[in-house]
Parts: C-alpha cells; sequence; structure tokens
C-alpha cells in the first residue's frame, strides 16, 4: 500500500517534467523506494493524511480546467487584449473563505505562468517574499477547505486565514519530500505580498490598501514581465461596480440614465468611474494603461444577482 501511493507520487511528479531525465537502474529505483518507505512509516497520521489531501488538490490545480471545459465556465473575464495569456497584468478576485475559487485562479496561472512572472498575495507587505509560490497557495487552499468545514465564516477576521495556513505550512515542510510538487509550473514565478500590514484591530480602509496595490504591481512590473495578483473580490472595480449597480437598482434616476445608453451600456463604467471616487478608482485607473485580465469566480457567493451589472469586457 505504502509502496503503492510512493509510485503513484512518482508518476504524478513526472507528469509535470518537461526536460529529459537519465532512467534510473531497477536498484537505483528499489533503494530510493525502500528509503521513502522507511521514512513514510515514520510519519504521523495527521502528515500521510496531508499528504494524500495534497496530492489531490496537486491534480485538480494541475488539470485546470478539467478536459473539456472552457474557462468562462468558472469566471467572469474582463480584459482588454484578444488572447488571455496577452495580458500583463492578472487580477483574480476570490473568497478568502472559498476553497473551490481558490483552486481555479491557482489552475489558470500555473497553466499560464512563465520564468520571471510575480505572483502578489492579499495579506503581505510588498517586502515579504515568498520563497516556494507552492506551498503558499496550497496552505491557503487546504486553510480554506478547514474554514468551510467548520463554518467559521462569520466569524472571519483578516488574520483568520493566516492562522490556519501557518499550520498547514509546517506540515507541507515537513513532508514535501513526499510531494509531487514538480508536477506544477508555479515555482517558475517568484511570490510577494501588495498589501499593507493587517491585524483584527486595525482594519485599514479598503481604498488605502487599493493604493498600495496598484503601487506594488507597479513596482513589480520594473523587474518582471508579467503580474499575478490574488485578492479579495471587493477589491475589484467591476465588482464594486456590480454591487453598487444592485443596490441602486430602486434608483429611476439611474435606471433612465442607463436606458438611453443602449447598446452602449458596457461603456457605463467608464463615466462611472470619471464621476465618482468610489474605493477601487485607483485600479480602474491604472488597468486602463495596461493590457489586463481580471477573473472573478462564478461560484461566489450572491454572484448570480451581480450577474446582470457586470460591464462587458473588450474582448
Amino acid at each position: 500500500m505504502i509502496i503503492t501511493t510512493i509510485i503513484t507520487l512518482l508518476m504524478l511528479s513526472s507528469c509535470g517534467q518537461q526536460e529529459v531525465r537519465k532512467e534510473p537502474t531497477y536498484l537505483e529505483d528499489k533503494n530510493v523506494l525502500d528509503h521513502k518507505n522507511t521514512k513514510f512509516n515514520q510519519l504521523s497520521n495527521e502528515q500521510k493524511d496531508y499528504i494524500e489531501r495534497f496530492n489531490v488538490i496537486l491534480k485538480d490545480v494541475r488539470d485546470f480546467p478539467p478536459k473539456g471545459k472552457d474557462i468562462n465556465k468558472y469566471f467572469y473575464i474582463f480584459k482588454n487584449v484578444e488572447k488571455l495569456e496577452n495580458a500583463k497584468v492578472f487580477i483574480f478576485g476570490e473568497q478568502h473563505t472559498n476553497s473551490a475559487n481558490q483552486i481555479w485562479s491557482a489552475g489558470v496561472i500555473n497553466r499560464l505562468i512563465k520564468d520571471g512572472d510575480a505572483v502578489l498575495f492579499e495579506g503581505l507587505e510588498p517586502e515579504l517574499k515568498i520563497d516556494n509560490i507552492t506551498e503558499f497557495l496550497s496552505s491557503l487552499i487546504f486553510a480554506a477547505r478547514t474554514y468551510e468545514k467548520s463554518k467559521l465564516d462569520i466569524k472571519y477576521k483578516p488574520t483568520s486565514i493566516s492562522k490556519i495556513h501557518n499550520k498547514y505550512v509546517k506540515l507541507f515542510q515537513s513532508t514535501k519530500e513526499f510531494l509531487a510538487l514538480d508536477a506544477l509550473s508555479l515555482d517558475k514565478g517568484s511570490g510577494f505580498g501588495w498589501d499593507l500590514n493587517l491585524s483584527d484591530t486595525n482594519e485599514l480602509a479598503i481604498k488605502k490598501r487599493n493604493e498600495n496595490m496598484v503601487k506594488s504591481i507597479k513596482n513589480k512590473l520594473k523587474s518582471h514581465p508579467r503580474v499575478f495578483v490574488r485578492t479579495g473580490a471587493r477589491h475589484i472595480p467591476h465588482y464594486e461596480f456590480a454591487e453598487i449597480m444592485l443596490q441602486n437598482k430602486e434608483n429611476e434616476e439611474l435606471q433612465t440614465y442607463l436606458n438611453t445608453l443602449g447598446t452602449n451600456k458596457h461603456k457605463f463604467i467608464d463615466d462611472f468611474y470619471s464621476n465618482y471616487d468610489f474605493s477601487t478608482k485607483i485600479i480602474f485607473e491604472f488597468l486602463k494603461e495596461q493590457d489586463f485580465a481580471v477573473l472573478i469566480p462564478k461560484n461566489l457567493p450572491g454572484i448570480e444577482n451581480l450577474d446582470p451589472y457586470f460591464p462587458k469586457s473588450n474582448h
């Protein structure tokens, strides 16, 4: 059973390898398996369970989107480039406690990331470097799943996920030789934070944090060809716009104005941000100067109510 598990991990790992490697001899292969078998037996049940769960998640990330499925089934995509991969700035909205949409965005990043790209994370300051993106992202997914199972959403605080996240970082570190890490491409890039220092007793204004996001992206574009940003959905201009439109659906003056736009209704977001100073305006104005793609998961709570108000993509 244990040897079968280890062989499975080795096979999973080899799926992500592009280079041709020297085939080990039977004796070398047997020695490796014997060594891993001994070390595996010494692990705790929690560690063994983590290895099994990790490699299931890894496969979900590696194979996203599933065969025969289009990415548009999973995301609202707003972009000003013809092809998604041609964007220079990618921003992924999410619900921090939703493991599924975190797997989706990790899958897209894994599929698109190239050598030298940067991945920026919410909740960390820009000067903090993430040494292993796979470790960090997978631990976030595990933390979100723990949160979901515990039904803790009503108690969510800025540091809620990070406290659970740290547990899974330790599990990753203690079991990584049994994880099929080279099946993913995430660590072609470099990881950093984009946020301000947060705590449960000091929730900084979202507008100030959005300013820091833009500043961080600009700085990383100086030394990295492309930047992928992970953030909460409410830092996304298109999401905030749709929320405000939904909240004002009974506003007759607004609805009359929307009706006069006719087929040009998709341009309303430009007028909206030109005339009003909402929290995500700085991000919206920044993106207008970039080749960008914004991706919002379609499984966010209440997203179906926002759907009619999302502005149309240029492409």
